[in-house]
């Protein structure tokens, strides 16, 4: 029964996925709404004048290869672009275990990062579907745990997509150029 409800969420997060057929690179981010990290609504339209490097993760991730690993590199680059450009790139995590990464977990885990310039969202669970499927980010329960493809989308100053990382086998140097290019 439970292979059959992840089945049928998965099925249903590729169908939202291709109903909204995604954004094309180039395409203009729309407005979402979702709760930050201190509890306070914060609206996607919030980041324009800043490139904002955009991923999806969850805190309780217990597969090395993603969450985690995605969380440290993420780490790193908000180092470096602090260096770079300061105020002008924002890091953003929206977790796709809402149930469980409440904004107080959230917060907890911004602090275990040091965040700074990069913040945690969650909300309710068909609005997290919904962003998830303007990148393309897919994702079911299967067993108590989470299952995803692990996508980073950087978005422009204008919000407009302009790149699509998938899984976490990025460079930093890539990463770092490709923000680079946007800022300049």
């Amino acid at each position: 029964m439970k292979k059959i409800l992840a089945l049928g969420l998965l099925c249903f997060g590729i169908a939202v996925a291709e109903k909204m057929g995604g954004l094309d690179i180039g395409a203009a981010v729309p407005n979402f709404q979702l709760t930050n990290q201190d509890n306070q609504a914060t609206q996607f339209k919030a980041f324009r004048g800043k490139v904002v490097v955009l991923s999806f993760l969850f805190t309780q991730c217990p597969d090395p290869s993603k969450c985690p690993m995605l969380s440290a590199k993420l780490s790193k680059l908000q180092e470096l672009t602090a260096q770079m450009e300061g105020n002008r790139v924002e890091l953003v995590s929206i977790t796709l275990d809402p149930k469980n990464d409440t904004p107080e977990v959230l917060k907890a885990y911004a602090q275990g990062h040091k965040a700074k310039n990069w913040t945690f969202l969650t909300g309710k669970p068909n609005d997290i579907l919904k962003v998830a499927g303007l990148f393309g980010e897919m994702y079911y329960d299967e067993r108590g745990t989470v299952v995803h493809n692990t996508r980073t989308s950087i978005i422009d100053t204008q919000g407009k997509l302009r790149r699509v990382f998938t899984d976490n086998d990025w460079k930093m140097t890539e990463m770092a150029g490709a923000i680079r290019q946007l800022l300049d």
